[in-house]
């Protein structure tokens, strides 16, 4: 992809490697980018992290002159099928989070979309959407989580994989906060 001036677009990925066809992981990167995605029948934190230690050190060495990491983040996405229930009753029993109206609009809802947004002591950033979909994987209503944590500076360099474990323990203390305890307890 080039614009006018035929430079890379920043931070869209133009490359995929996949580890086999349509076989997760898959790392991407472009001109200020750089994603490894993975899929939940084969995820292990301990694992991931070491595929994007390995991944970002395969970037460094590429590069003749070094290359400054000054954003990472950490992006978790849980699909939690309904079973019947309605999607206002099951995020408000099963992720503790109540949505009320106080007016009444005629016809029926037919989407939820809720956005929180918040800075930790630390300068992490940590997003919150919660939203009703339908899961691919099961054709079934779902309510979808998305849990991100953000950090940005110029020393992130230093110890990436203390800035990795400190963004993923952030991710975990809030799906664990957020999800009803007993809840919790059902889905393991």
């Amino acid at each position: 992809l080039v614009n006018s001036n035929q430079q890379l677009l920043y931070g869209v990925p133009v490359h995929q490697y996949w580890t086999d066809e349509l076989e997760w992981p898959v790392i991407q990167h472009g001109q200020g980018i750089l994603t490894i995605n993975q899929t939940e029948e084969k995820y292990t934190w301990v694992e991931f992290k070491e595929l994007v230690l390995k991944t970002i050190d395969s970037l460094k060495t590429s590069y003749e002159n070094n290359i400054t990491i000054n954003k990472i983040s950490l992006e978790y996405l849980d699909a939690f099928d309904m079973n019947d229930n309605d999607s206002i009753s099951f995020i408000e029993n099963n992720l503790q989070t109540s949505i009320k109206s106080k007016y009444d609009i005629p016809g029926k809802l037919t989407n939820i979309k809720i956005n929180r947004n918040y800075i930790q002591n630390d300068g992490t950033y940590l997003n919150i959407n919660i939203s009703d979909a339908v899961n691919n994987s099961t054709n079934t209503d779902a309510v979808i989580l998305v849990t991100s944590a953000i950090r940005e500076n110029d020393e992130l360099n230093l110890d990436i994989e203390k800035n990795l474990d400190d963004l993923h323990n952030h991710c975990s203390q809030v799906f664990k906060t957020i999800l009803d305890k007993d809840y919790y307890g059902s889905l393991n």
